[in-house]
């Protein structure tokens, strides 16, 4: 199986990109992990709807599945600078998997690893292509 990973390194410029991706690789039904800090409890009542969590020395895990709800509430966000980071999202780290492809976006949204096949990561270069230098791209094969 074949990856890549994303990094975001320039925030300045479009970002409808985030949101392309998760409408393309979170589909109702798909496992779903949300990670958030456990001292953000706003974010973590809020994680908590979408499954069961347990609590580690920092983090907070909601395992789940992606709803209707979840998408719709990922897709009306819009990013934000805080904390010194640029959020695309308010979760520290979601996770999506189905047998065929994982979809794991981190730090708010700006670093993205996708595992999948050759036609998922033809898709997710695509669609960072317009973006030039905005990010840094790492792929390859196995894990």
């Amino acid at each position: 199986m074949r990856w890549m990973s994303v990094d975001l390194v320039d925030p300045n410029g479009p970002t409808d990109w985030w949101k392309a991706l998760v409408r393309h690789f979170a589909v109702p039904g798909d496992a779903l992990e949300i990670r958030c800090w456990k001292e953000q409890p706003e974010i973590v009542v809020r994680a908590a709807r979408y499954g069961e969590h347990e609590e580690d020395g920092y983090e907070v895990s909601v395992q789940g599945t992606v709803s209707r709800e979840f998408l719709a509430e990922l897709l009306a966000e819009e990013p934000v600078y805080e904390d010194a980071y640029y959020k695309q999202t308010k979760y520290f780290t979601i996770n999506i998997e189905r047998p065929d492809c994982l979809f794991s976006s981190s730090h708010y949204g700006t670093q993205l690893y996708v595992q999948g096949s050759a036609e998922e990561l033809d898709f997710l270069a695509k669609i960072l292509a317009p973006y030039g230098d905005k990010f840094s791209v790492g792929t390859g094969e196995g894990r």
